[in-house]
């Protein structure tokens, strides 16, 4: 007895950190805008595509910064309606690697941020050598993926029901790498910007209580491997950052 295959509304889970209130859309924005700018700061390169790109807030983030060709791609109908709903050149696919496949050397940015967590881990190399062969020389695709050095990375992993993995820099770095991409970069730990013991500020009271959080769960992670240099320099965002740029062919 055969069964239809479940198709899920992916929105239901997204519209739980962000949703399409006209009021939340700049700041929405402003947020996309803060992980994808410092990727982008010295270059400008078009067209662009935003994989996996939700309710398109991305797509509007690259916009903001002067991109005028912006395409997204979704697996999840609805996303892909809000995002037509708003002007955007979104486009719902069933095979990522397919449509990437007619695009080759086409891309100078691709964005994938919170996807490559959503993707089985056996086709994620493969996805990740489409995206590589869609990027034209110079090219390069930003990432954001879930820490599992993280302290809440256990949480953040299972906090969405599709997602398969997470990840550290090192297995990141493994899959981008497998993929073609030579020139990978991993974002650093993010320094708390400011301590103060003027503690009658709520601010400076959260930046002390995070120091200290940290410090010792570096402690935690120096325990069992062993304190070194790399422990303090592994980041314990939620997310992992990567920029991979597709180096010119020397041949």
């Amino acid at each position: 007895m055969s069964r239809e295959r479940f198709k899920s509304d992916y929105s239901m889970h997204y519209k739980n950190w962000f949703d399409d209130n006209p009021n939340r859309i700049n700041d929405y924005i402003n947020y996309f805008r803060g992980i994808i700018a410092p990727y982008l700061s010295n270059v400008k390169l078009c067209p662009a595509l935003d994989v996996g790109c939700g309710m398109g807030f991305g797509m509007n983030a690259l916009m903001s910064m002067g991109y005028d060709d912006v395409d997204g791609v979704d697996i999840d109908s609805q996303q892909v309606n809000a995002c037509v709903k708003r002007g955007l050149k979104a486009y719902l696919v069933d095979d990522v690697i397919k449509y990437l496949e007619k695009k080759s050397e086409h891309y100078g940015v691709v964005l994938m941020l919170d996807v490559l967590e959503h993707i089985p881990p056996e086709n994620q190399i493969d996805t990740m050598k489409a995206v590589y062969n869609s990027l034209a020389p110079m090219g390069r695709v930003i990432l954001t993926v879930p820490n599992a050095s993280s302290i809440m990375a256990t949480r953040h992993r299972y906090i969405d029901y599709t997602h398969y993995c997470s990840f550290t820099e090192h297995s990141l770095s493994f899959v981008l790498k497998s993929a073609g991409f030579e020139n990978v970069i991993m974002a650093n730990r993010k320094p708390i910007k400011h301590i103060s013991l003027k503690l009658w500020k709520a601010e400076n009271r959260r930046n002390i209580r995070k120091w200290i959080i940290r410090w010792l769960w570096r402690q935690v992670l120096a325990e069992y491997y062993g304190h070194c240099e790399a422990i303090d320099r592994i980041s314990l965002e939620l997310n992992i950052e990567a920029l991979a740029i597709k180096e010119i062919s020397k041949s």
